[in-house]
């Protein structure tokens, strides 16, 4: 079963190069609302994510993760 997810558009990866550290991630996901993004946020607790989730807890510093939602103004 596919995650609320799959309702993002313009999915992209970016990792840090000039400025940011090599091990800056970023992954971006463009939802038509903050409750679409919330709803596939909630997916991600089900049992069927559960073995992704913990492969990425593996990369994941315990108390370094940090939110920052941007509004497009402009595409």
């Amino acid at each position: 079963k596919l995650s609320r997810f799959n309702k993002s558009t313009g999915n992209r990866v970016y990792v840090g190069f000039v400025g940011d550290s090599a091990a800056h991630i970023v992954d971006e996901y463009v939802f038509e609302s903050l409750d679409d993004f919330e709803n596939a946020l909630k997916d991600m607790g089900k049992p069927e994510f559960q073995k992704h989730s913990q492969a990425l807890a593996q990369c994941i510093i315990p108390g370094t993760q940090k939110w920052n939602i941007y509004r497009i103004v402009m595409s």
